[in-house]
């Protein structure tokens, strides 16, 4: 077989901790990490280096305060290449970032039903549309996967552009995005095989399988595992 059917393209998504100001909508907000959710993003990646013998060539962050504080100091003390992509921060909630989530569904009770129930579809006031949040991701998946192909590759990113994420790159409707649980400091493992044809889920994940319209027609993307955290 050809070496480059033998290429493989390592993706671990790893959620930001626990953060300061309680239970906000944070979104585009630049709250910082609480010294728990620090603890919590190191165990995960000592889980996945010392347990699953994971190790990185490159690590890419959310600019943003939660994500980027933590890439910086793991990509100092582990010398790991660190690059800053804007294009997986975390998606804007417009008028409800930096509002606790209780206000939010007292103010705006008839949109925030609408769109729990339709995230897809509704808009928060003056935020960014789920479909716009997508269309970004995808731009820095095909460019990531590109630069850095055959590498293992650290995504220090957010709750929900994970989700939106996955629900692209498993051709799935963004409505489903909230039926992701992304706890925080979780890390989602994806394989990208260069060189076949279909999206493959594995056990772990689903029981179907489904064609991916993301990654190039001759590439096969298996999700390995999420929820991934240590007990």
């Amino acid at each position: 077989m050809h070496d480059k059917y033998n290429e493989i393209t390592h993706l671990h998504l790893l959620r930001h901790g626990e953060c300061q100001g309680g239970a906000i909508f944070r979104g585009s907000s630049n709250v910082e990490l609480s010294a728990k959710g620090f603890a919590q993003m190191q165990a995960s990646c000592d889980y996945a280096a010392q347990t699953l013998n994971h190790h990185w060539d490159v690590i890419i962050s959310s600019p943003l305060a939660r994500c980027r504080y933590f890439a910086e100091h793991f990509s100092k003390n582990n010398n790991i290449e660190l690059d800053i992509d804007e294009r997986i921060r975390e998606m804007s909630f417009g008028d409800w970032d930096g509002k606790l989530v209780e206000t939010v569904w007292r103010d705006y009770e008839a949109v925030m039903t609408r769109w729990s129930a339709d995230p897809a579809s509704i808009t928060p006031p003056n935020g960014e549309p789920m479909s716009d949040v997508a269309r970004r991701l995808l731009e820095a998946y095909r460019d990531i996967t590109q630069r850095y192909r055959g590498k293992k590759i650290l995504l220090i990113m957010h709750g929900g552009v994970i989700r939106v994420l996955l629900t692209q790159l498993l051709n799935m409707p963004l409505t489903f995005a909230n039926r992701f649980e992304v706890p925080y400091a979780n890390l989602t493992a994806l394989n990208l095989y260069h060189g076949h044809a279909v999206t493959e889920l594995t056990p772990d994940s689903a029981r179907s399988e489904a064609t991916n319209s993301i990654s190039p027609s001759i590439d096969k993307l298996k999700l390995v595992s999420h929820n991934m955290v240590p007990l």
